[in-house]
């Protein structure tokens, strides 16, 4: 299975840097223009990519190491014959780490070689140079690759360790039952360590007000992290292994109800498949599952407030100008329905520009908007920020910060102090539901254009506005499905042939083969499903948790969350979860049932005869 687990490292790394690929270019105005792209981060995004790169590498490697443990029982294992040649543990380990290296630099390079030939084409086919938007893509893409290679190579690492055995110790340990994961203290002390670190987080965040100092702010991300590993070791740990009993039940009750509908055969067989506890078959579980709890924790929906769905964006102007005249004439665009005129203030550190707006002037278009300025006095509602000195303009300061899934600009209640800092006017556009956005972006490029010598125009444009951004980024998550069912094919794959030397086994007792190849079928659909199934609620629950903790901590920032349980729900992408589930179950369901039937059922005689002759070749 060493190439599968390549695939699946390649894979994975691969369907995460799609989700960086900057398919909405063309909304990407005040976030993206004038950065340069660099490969060395800033000390504090240097952190956060590290602790991600961190939790990515050891779901990685949870997931690759029972791939790599499935085999055919009943084929020597190559590092026994080696061993019975001489070979030592310690060279062993590292021809095993040297492989694990090779593979993953391989397959992670051809990842990132396609995503950033992804990246720069977007960006030439929509007007903008090679390599002059979102650098922070480029780099986050660099640490997904990185812990895809740390993950295959660990893993390899750890199989090396284990005690290398004879074809016969194989099949002796592969006819024992496996056992149903962490071991229950250590289970317990999992949780008492994860609920520790949570406690941290909470209490940090109740005792303290904002900004209370980095010594707080650093011991509670470390407690986020600590927490996070700790949810990882509970899932791999508890619950798939535990979606292993789950599946021999559903394989036994499965056997039962097939018998009763006079398949008497085909039930036999499934029930003793039940009993037997096929090793292949386990591992696959924590690997299906693993992939699904990856794919559930990772891809997620950004809670917040939202704009309304007819604001289209924002037009600035900074210099003198004639505000009633700009106001006028971008009101005559076709389609457009409402301007709402507003000084604004630009913070370069962050790409953000302040919009300084009384919330009852918004309240008839943007009601949401308008209810949390209303709301939360003094607060920001912004995306993307997660402090408030991040939107500090002198003597201006937002008393804290409401998360906005939408907001391209950040936006604050209008007082003498916001309106003393403003630097330009912004002019709010809501269109009508009829409005052609490409014809009103043309329009406010028309403004711009015939503006006067001294004044500087710019605009802003949220993707969920954007013609194309939610189907781009519809497409990004269904590429990033697709990727992730290569290795679930494959995946697929690897099981039938694994557990090819059982189903032979019952045939040379007299079970038909016909019979036998439906067994498979059915096993594999129940136990896929299990699989997915366990690791998807797995998956929600850790994200709904982990994002409870993320909020109590950067409410030590000025981060303002009305209800945690809400913002942790919010943040569960159910409609990504959902078709990951039934997709990879489907995907991995049928590719294992193509296999059940074309598979050559062989004795384990024969499996030893062929890897022998295989080995010597």
């Amino acid at each position: 299975m060493r190439r599968t687990a390549a695939i699946i490292a390649g894979a994975a790394a691969f369907a995460f840097m799609l989700l960086t690929v900057p398919w909405n270019l063309e909304a990407c105005v005040a976030g993206c223009a004038g950065e340069e792209t660099s490969l060395f981060p800033d000390v504090a995004l240097l952190r956060v990519y590290l602790v991600e790169a961190l939790v990515l590498a050891t779901i990685l490697a949870l997931i690759l190491v029972p791939v790599l443990g499935i085999r055919n029982a009943a084929a020597p294992e190559e590092s026994a014959v080696r061993a019975a040649l001489g070979e030592t543990t310690h060279a062993s380990l590292g021809r095993a780490l040297v492989i694990g290296l090779r593979d993953g630099a391989t397959a992670v390079a051809f990842a990132y070689v396609i995503a950033g030939t992804l990246h720069v084409g977007i960006e030439v086919s929509r007007g903008w140079e090679p390599f002059s938007a979102s650098a922070d893509a480029w780099q986050m893409r660099l640490v997904e690759a990185f812990a895809a290679v740390v993950a295959l190579t660990v893993a390899h690492g750890v199989v090396a360790l284990r005690r290398r055995g004879t074809p016969v110790d194989r099949l002796h340990a592969d006819s024992r039952r496996q056992a149903t994961g962490m071991p229950r203290r250590g289970a317990l002390a999992v949780a008492v360590v994860g609920a520790l670190a949570a406690g941290v987080v909470v209490g940090l965040a109740a005792s303290h007000g904002t900004m209370p100092g980095y010594r707080v702010t650093n011991a509670a991300g470390i407690a986020v992290g600590i927490a996070w590993l700790a949810s990882v070791a509970l899932a791999f740990g508890v619950a798939l292994p535990w979606a292993r009993v789950l599946a021999v039940r559903t394989l036994a009750a499965a056997s039962r109800t097939v018998a009763g509908f006079g398949a008497t055969r085909v039930g036999a067989v499934l029930d003793a498949r039940s009993r037997t506890g096929s090793r292949a078959m386990g591992r696959a579980v924590v690997a299906l599952g693993g992939l699904a709890f990856m794919w559930t924790a990772f891809v997620t929906s950004n809670p917040g407030i939202e704009q309304s769905d007819r604001y289209f964006g924002s037009f600035f102007v900074w210099g003198d100008h004639d505000r009633q005249e700009t106001a006028a004439r971008l009101d005559r665009i076709e389609g457009v329905a409402t301007v709402i005129v507003a000084p604004a203030a630009h913070v370069a550190s962050t790409w953000k520009t302040i919009v300084a707006v009384e919330p009852e002037r918004l309240r008839a278009v943007d009601p949401e908007l308008a209810e949390a300025l209303t709301r939360h006095p003094g607060a920001a509602a912004a995306g993307r920020i997660t402090s408030v000195t991040d939107l500090g303009v002198g003597t201006a300061v937002p008393t804290g910060i409401v998360p906005c899934a939408t907001c391209t600009d950040a936006y604050v209640d209008a007082t003498p102090a916001w309106e003393r800092a403003a630097d330009r006017t912004a002019y709010l556009i809501y269109v009508s539901d009829t409005a052609d956005l490409t014809a009103v972006a043309s329009g406010m490029d028309g403004v711009s254009r015939t503006g006067g010598d001294d004044a500087g125009f710019g605009m802003s444009v949220p993707a969920s506005t954007d013609s194309g951004g939610f189907t781009d980024m519809l497409l990004s998550l269904l590429g990033g499905g697709i990727v992730l069912a290569i290795p679930m094919a494959a995946l697929a794959l690897g099981v039938i042939r694994a557990g090819a030397r059982e189903a032979a086994t019952m045939a040379a007792l007299g079970a038909d083969a016909r019979s036998q190849r439906w067994a498979i079928t059915l096993e594999v659909w129940a136990v896929g499903a299990v699989a997915v199934g366990v690791g998807t609620v797995a998956g929600a629950a850790v994200r709904i948790v982990m994002t409870m903790l993320e909020r109590a901590r950067v409410s030590l920032t000025g981060v303002i969350t009305d209800t945690y349980i809400g913002a942790g729900l919010d943040s569960v992408n159910g409609t990504a979860a959902l078709a990951g589930a039934v997709g990879f179950t489907a995907v991995f369901g049928a590719v294992a049932t193509l296999g059940a039937w074309m598979v050559r059922l062989e004795t384990p005689a024969q499996a030893m005869h062929e890897g022998l002759v295989g080995v010597a070749r």
